[in-house]
């Protein structure tokens, strides 16, 4: 992991280097499953979208769910990496 940049007297975080707040991770989480949810889908249920067959709520579903949680568990990682690395610092 590369250095953290110290701004100032104080040794604040550069505005890149900011820690992430929960409700970004939760809300990035969600654009990611809109989009890679959507392409999936397109692609694996494209019959029930033709109107070919029934749609498979349970493959609708974790379609969405599964890159919410990876989305999720990514940025938990991390801001986990980030807080350790900033406290090793001494800049939290």
């Amino acid at each position: 992991m590369g250095q953290l940049t110290p701004r100032g007297e104080h040794g604040a975080a550069t505005k890149a280097f900011e820690e992430p707040r929960m409700s970004d991770i939760f809300g990035h989480g969600l654009v990611i499953a809109a989009v890679v949810g959507s392409v999936l889908n397109g692609i694996n249920q494209w019959e029930a979208l033709l109107r070919q067959a029934q749609p498979d709520m349970i493959k609708l579903a974790l379609t969405y769910l599964v890159p919410f949680c990876v989305s999720c568990y990514a940025s938990f990682t991390t801001r986990r990496r980030f807080l350790a690395e900033m406290a090793r610092c001494g800049m939290r």
